[in-house]
């Protein structure tokens, strides 16, 4: 029952896309200016009136409409783009002990990771894309400041992660009729730093904290040669992050969000294999964009 120790330093390029907006070109912008909507909103007036609208109403609906035209194009005008950071470094310990004896395996591994990207609110990025239209001098104020054509607006800050996982795994014969039994439970837990909620510059998460975590339990039972040379396996797994919200684009835990699995895998011979899985969704609230879209999984395999 000897234990095992490891330490890991990784530097790796990000996999996960973050997303930054860009402001339109000097075309689009110049299309925003006071004049241009104005010279735009009476062209539109004759419409108007002809509805049977009194002048002053005309004026009013033409003006309005002038202004969506004119957001709508240069929203168009504007784009976004996914960056992949890169040199992202990390540090962590892994510890491992096994006992023969009782058929029980402990492991452990912590992590930190130095300055990893958080993305920033969609909502304010896009808002802040529309930092140089002209007309009217409240559209895009964010707390991101002010920018004018072809500008980057780049979408996320940069700050530490530590997490940590702890697992149980017990193996045991003769239960619920199976050959083996594996019996696991795992938590894990998630601290983000150097994002300050001061800064007014939301995270793509929902009320993100700092501190996040969440447990799952899994119950598997193998049956061998069940019927000739046929084994059975089905599985049960239960995950849920029990509280706080990790921020994107990771995403690890957000509090209240479930996932529950039944699976059976078939094997014959050990040379064919067949697993299927129904995979249930749930809680979260609307952060949870898969809470109803439940998975069936089919799976089919030869070895040679």
């Amino acid at each position: 029952m000897a234990p095992k120790l490891g330490i890991n330093y990784i530097r790796y390029h990000s996999r996960l896309p973050l997303l930054s907006t860009v402001t339109g070109d000097a075309t689009a912008v110049a299309a925003t200016t006071e004049f241009a909507v104005a010279q735009q909103a009476a062209g539109l007036v004759g419409p108007y009136l002809s509805q049977g609208l009194e002048m002053d109403a005309a004026r009013a609906a033409a003006r309005t409409t002038a202004e969506a035209l004119t957001l709508s194009h240069y929203t168009n005008a504007a784009g976004y783009r996914a960056e992949y950071p890169e040199n992202l470094q990390a540090v962590g310990a892994t510890f491992s002990i096994v006992s023969l004896r009782t058929g029980t395996l402990l492991t452990a591994e912590i992590t930190r990771h130095m300055r990893v990207p958080y993305q920033l609110s969609l909502g304010t990025l896009l808002e802040a894309a529309r930092s140089p239209v002209a007309f009217d001098p409240d559209i895009g104020t964010t707390p991101l400041g002010e920018f004018g054509a072809d500008a980057v607006i780049t979408g996320y800050r940069r700050g530490d992660r530590t997490q940590l996982a702890v697992g149980l795994t017990r193996a045991v014969s003769g239960r619920l009729g199976a050959d083996l039994l594996l019996v696991s439970a795992n938590v894990g837990w998630v601290r983000a730093y150097g994002i300050d909620h001061a800064e007014g510059v939301g995270l793509q998460a929902d009320d993100w904290s700092g501190d996040s975590w969440g447990a799952q339990l899994v119950l598997a039972a193998t049956y061998n040669s069940l019927i000739g040379g046929i084994n059975l396996t089905p599985r049960v797994a239960y995950a849920r992050d029990i509280e706080g919200a990790t921020p994107a684009p990771t995403a690890t835990f957000l509090e209240g969000r479930s996932t529950l699995v039944w699976g059976l895998t078939v094997e014959y011979l050990q040379n064919y294999e067949i697993d299927v899985s129904y995979i249930a969704f749930s809680g979260g609230g609307s952060a949870n964009q898969i809470r109803d879209r439940d998975q069936l999984q089919l799976r089919a395999s030869v070895y040679f």
